[in-house]
């Protein structure tokens, strides 16, 4: 899923140390926020840190009979630099508490990405009931910076991936599911509806999260859904779409729907 993201107070990102959070593929807001923010310490204009395509790989064991493809590690990471504090060892310093998070390599944590703010943006970048965040678990493997120019002002840390991500995780203590379909409840022979999502009263699909959730039918002899949440009517009858939340396994209201 590609998405463009709107930086003005939604993206935000945190460094967390192993375990941050009881559960660190569903992190509370609580935990999330007794991580150390290094939003304002980093560099936009040098910020290449995020989800990779994975690549696809062919090594079929000698026994395989066929051409077995096998997905690789997902791939993530990149580089992050941030600037330089004005004075060191200084705990009120939020560019000083970077640089100490950060100054000697290979240290093993988790980048924390705030992907989308609750609701509008924010003036702060702590986590609130209605974000979603990617959680990458990384090594801070390598430690550069430059002596001359712009640059003078900024260390890059390059983040090598750990191989475990949670993408698009809901912060909530509580989540809803429900969802309608776009010219529903009566579709006829034929036609094709998209979705519409809602997560605790929050619509979440025209922000790019319908592929996000996992659709199912009831009969799919009455009517289909893709992984996009698109409907297709096939016969008619009676049938009910129901969206599920994969990060909580929970599963929304059914949609009733009338194929003629």
């Amino acid at each position: 899923m590609e998405t463009r993201l709107d930086t003005g107070g939604n993206v935000a990102v945190r460094w967390a140390l192993p375990g941050f959070a009881a559960n660190w593929r569903k992190p509370t807001v609580a935990e999330i926020n007794a991580t150390l923010d290094v939003t304002e310490s980093v560099s936009l204009s040098n910020f290449s840190f995020g989800n990779q395509a994975s690549n696809q790989i062919s090594d079929p064991a000698m026994s395989d009979r066929g051409n077995a493809q096998t997905r690789g590690f997902p791939q993530f990471g990149g580089d992050i630099s941030f600037f330089y504090p004005a004075k060191y060892n200084d705990a009120t310093n939020p560019h000083s508490n970077t640089f100490d998070a950060f100054d000697e390599s290979d240290d093993i944590g988790y980048v924390l990405m705030r992907i989308d703010g609750a609701v509008t943006p924010v003036d702060d970048f702590d986590a609130k009931t209605g974000d979603f965040w990617h959680v990458y678990k990384v090594v801070a493997d390598g430690w550069s910076d430059e002596v001359v120019g712009e640059n003078a002002f900024k260390y890059t840390v390059t983040f090598l991936p750990q191989g475990d991500i949670a993408t698009n995780v809901y912060v909530g203590a509580t989540v809803a599911i429900t969802a309608t379909v776009v010219g529903g409840p009566a579709l006829t022979v034929g036609d094709k509806a998209a979705t519409i999502a809602y997560i605790t009263g929050r619509q979440v699909s025209t922000l790019g999260y319908s592929g996000a959730f996992r659709w199912t039918t009831s009969d799919p002899t009455k009517a289909t859904v893709d992984r996009n949440g698109v409907v297709r009517a096939i016969a008619a009858g009676a049938v009910t779409i129901t969206p599920t939340w994969p990060h909580t396994g929970t599963a929304g209201t059914a949609i009733a729907l009338t194929v003629t």
